[in-house]
């Protein structure tokens, strides 16, 4: 077989990546290759139903790059967030309404993670632990004297 024929069989061959190199985000349609069974199992089954069941827009919704919640109102970005929704198209830290923290099938942990973001973030009004399977929903409230 000579390099010419061998070329032109190689380009017809579109190869997709296997889940060992990736999966793709359904918000942004990149390839996730670290946490990969969390973001399939969790992170785009939940997203799917933000945008499927719930009516979001998914330029409302940012996974990739992850919102990054900051350690002070003034601080450095530092925690990842896997799914943060904002009230609408304007991604910016005063406009996000719910903060979701996604972790695989069979991990319980996550809740006070959660309630860290909840309070670091202002404008968060809903907080979701979801493991692909179980789901639990944090609303904040508001001190009426404040």
């Amino acid at each position: 077989m000579n390099n010419t024929h061998y070329n032109l069989i190689k380009e017809k061959v579109k190869v997709e990546p296997s889940k060992k190199e990736g999966v793709r985000d359904y918000i942004s349609g990149q390839y996730v290759r670290s946490g990969v069974k969390e973001h399939e199992e969790a992170v785009n089954v939940f997203t799917q139903r933000l945008v499927e069941e719930l009516n979001y827009l998914k330029n409302q919704i940012q996974t990739i790059p992850q919102f990054r919640v900051k350690t002070s109102p003034s601080g450095q970005e530092k925690y990842p967030v896997d799914i943060a929704v904002f009230r609408d198209e304007k991604k910016s830290y005063d406009n996000v309404y719910m903060l979701v923290e996604c972790k695989q099938p069979n991990r319980k942990d996550g809740r006070k993670q959660l309630d860290i973001y909840l309070n670091l973030v202002p404008s968060v009004e809903i907080g979701v632990w979801f493991n692909g399977k179980e789901h639990l929903y944090l609303w904040k409230t508001r001190d009426p004297k404040t």
